[in-house]
């Protein structure tokens, strides 16, 4: 606080000395940028030493807020005291009563644990707020300069600028909030074929309509689904009963011209637990999907199974194809048709999972993907054809769809001349032989590119073969008839690392440098592009404020793990906790606040001896402690929002 008795230039010399030597001299990235796609109106100046932090960046509170106990005290006695009335009971951790993805904790309120118990957790707030005050400053310096929180305080709710992800991970953009709705609407809205406009009162009477075939569903399959799929939809319905879903779009910078990828959030509303629902059940399938790949390490783990075959022919070429528009161009009704021969398929053949009835799959793929309701500013839409790129059900509909054509054509017709097909979701990887007795002519290949694109009103852009592709996060390419493979990165990203600065916990550097490293590590065959890629990753964390006495140590202990792990065998296996014999603190993270050691010797003092011992004896059995940190708010949270900032006379509605 400023002292009024000293003069001005006196009180800010006071303010610089109470800030810590690090807010000079470490922590400030040299590399601070952003995509600027204005066209017509200059972005607030100094956008780029806002955005250019990256959009993870977490802001530092100034002061710790009371609220973050009480919320996890809340949380913390509501999970005992359930634990509490339920302590004679059978652990019901299990798919019938219990699925971690599909669960939203009950509105009912337990009653009070036994005395002793709730005597234990308010001695041990009372403990935590009296430790809080000792780490608690009177001021904390904020992570923002004056410049950044004032862009921070003009960007939340503007009308003219609109703050958006890049997408494919490659930094944050900022553009016209007019041309964003102008392109959104010509691009995708306009299409009447696949977006239908609604007036307000259309739109919310269908939402109800919506509303109750889910309601519909959830009862008439009460038999065929478990306990916690119906108490989970049921929840969902009433939780999130009136809520539309919200159109937004990321921004494609690495297309020329730049376009607009739409997406429509449906995270808290009715449909979006039906789609979660779905998902989670379609999951299931994909051990029948044999082109299937989850990630780059699974691609990449098939090319080593492909190496270990031996040398590939010296014809071998490798095809890469990537969908116009996978999710818009999925047509419904030739979806539901291809899901339920894929269905009846594995049904047929004694492979469907158990209690997998098809026609309730069926029933709830068409409650999904023909009532997407959402609203764009001021105007409500609904999706005709195609799926919603951002419901939770899209990727296994994507994935599962084509995954009937793979298998009943291409596979089968060009299983001989093509040694390897798989598919992460719109991006086809092909390895195929070319010319030669043993390959593919022209007029095959010509069929080929043509088979991918008979499929449905589905679209491919087919590259030509060669041996070298980027497919992902590798530049793959064909050596001597074995397949070597290189980290690929894609030009225009802005490798918006975690800033030092940021208010994440400290350890959190060392987990990321590790994690990253050994992905370099398997994805580079040879050692050197291996060091070339970990150097220049040491390089931009240094850019990105990061000093020498943090990162060697942590770089240098990394390498040593991916060494030992080589020659290490198989991790030995842990032994499973059951969520009664588990407890989870989740607290705020703040980098001033109590440390976790000191949070756990509380914890061990005055809750952990009663809560560990039996239930004969009192406690309730719980072995295991954890404390989960949860981010503070961080710069897209505060600066993008799914709700569209509408300037007066530029609303959505003015650009049809």
């Amino acid at each position: 606080m400023a002292d009024p008795d000293k003069e001005l230039w006196e009180n800010l010399e006071e303010y610089y000395k109470s800030m810590p030597i690090t807010t000079f001299l470490i922590g400030t990235p040299t590399e601070m940028t952003c995509h600027d796609v204005c066209e017509t109106q200059k972005a607030p100046v100094g956008i780029e030493h806002l955005l250019g932090l990256g959009h993870k960046y977490c802001i530092r509170n100034t002061q710790l807020q009371s609220r973050t106990i009480n919320k996890m005290m809340k949380r913390l006695r509501t999970n005992i005291r359930w634990k509490d009335i339920y302590r004679e009971e059978e652990d019901e951790n299990n798919e019938t009563n219990y699925i971690p993805g599909l669960h939203i904790n009950t509105e009912l309120e337990p009653d009070l644990a036994r005395p002793e118990i709730e005597d234990a957790l308010n001695t041990f707030e009372v403990k935590m707020k009296a430790e809080r005050a000792k780490y608690a400053p009177r001021y904390i310096h904020p992570n923002l300069t004056p410049l950044q929180s004032a862009l921070v305080k003009k960007l939340g709710k503007n009308e003219v600028f609109k703050v958006m992800t890049a997408d494919k991970n490659c930094g944050s953009a900022i553009a016209e909030t007019e041309c964003v709705t102008e392109q959104s609407v010509n691009e995708h809205l306009s299409n009447s074929d696949v977006y239908k406009r609604l007036s307000k009162g259309e739109a919310t009477a269908q939402l109800k309509g919506v509303e109750m075939l889910i309601m519909a569903f959830y009862s008439a399959w009460q038999e065929e689904l478990s306990k916690a799929e119906h108490t989970y939809l049921k929840r969902g319905l009433e939780r999130d009963r009136g809520k539309f879903s919200r159109f937004y779009t990321t921004i494609k910078m690495h297309k020329v011209p730049h376009k607009f990828r739409p997406i429509v959030a449906q995270c808290g509303t009715a449909i979006a637990s039906v789609s979660s629902w779905l998902h989670y059940k379609l999951k299931k399938l994909l051990p029948f999907v044999p082109t299937y790949i989850k990630n780059t390490r699974d691609f990449h783990g098939r090319l080593q199974d492909l190496n270990e075959l031996g040398r590939l022919p010296e014809n071998a070429r490798m095809i890469k194809a990537d969908a116009i528009s996978m999710y818009t161009d999925i047509d419904t009704n030739h979806a539901l048709a291809t899901l339920r021969m894929f269905l009846e398929e594995l049904q047929e053949q004694g492979l469907l999972p158990e209690n997998f009835n098809i026609d309730m799959i069926l029933e709830a793929a068409k409650l999904v993907m023909r009532w997407n309701l959402f609203e764009y500013g001021d105007c409500y839409f609904k999706q005709l054809t195609g799926t919603a790129m951002g419901t939770p059900a899209a990727v296994m509909w994507a994935i599962i769809y084509y995954c009937w054509h793979e298998k009943h054509v291409i596979v089968p017709k060009y299983k001989s001349k093509m040694p390897l097909m798989c598919r992460f979701i719109d991006d086809i990887f092909a390895i195929v032989l070319i010319g030669g007795q043993d390959g593919m002519n022209k007029t095959e290949l010509d069929s080929f590119k043509k088979d991918i694109n008979d499929f449905g009103i589905l679209k491919w852009n087919v590259d030509e073969p060669s041996i070298s592709v980027d497919y992902l996060d590798l530049t793959v390419k064909i050596e001597n008839g074995m397949i070597v493979t290189k980290t690929y990165q894609k030009p225009i990203n802005l490798y918006q690392y975690i800033t030092p600065n940021s208010a994440h916990p400290p350890w959190m550097i060392k987990g990321i440098v590790t994690s990253t490293l050994q992905t370099y590590h398997y994805q580079n065959t040879h050692a050197e592009d291996y060091w070339d890629i970990a150097m220049l990753y040491y390089r931009r964390l240094r850019m990105r404020g990061w000093d020498r006495k943090t990162l060697e140590p942590i770089f240098v202990k990394a390498h040593k793990k991916i060494e030992s792990q080589q020659e290490e065998a198989e991790p030995a296996e842990q032994v499973e906790i059951s969520n009664k014999e588990h407890v989870i603190l989740h607290l705020e993270y703040h980098p001033n606040d109590i440390p976790r050691k000191r949070i756990r010797d509380l914890w061990d003092k005055h809750c952990g001896e009663l809560l560990s011992q039996s239930i004969a004896d009192g406690g309730l059995g719980i072995n295991k402690m954890t404390i989960a940190y949860s981010r503070p708010r961080n710069l897209r949270d505060l600066t993008q929002r799914a709700k569209l900032c509408q300037h007066p006379g530029k609303e959505v509605s003015t650009f049809f």
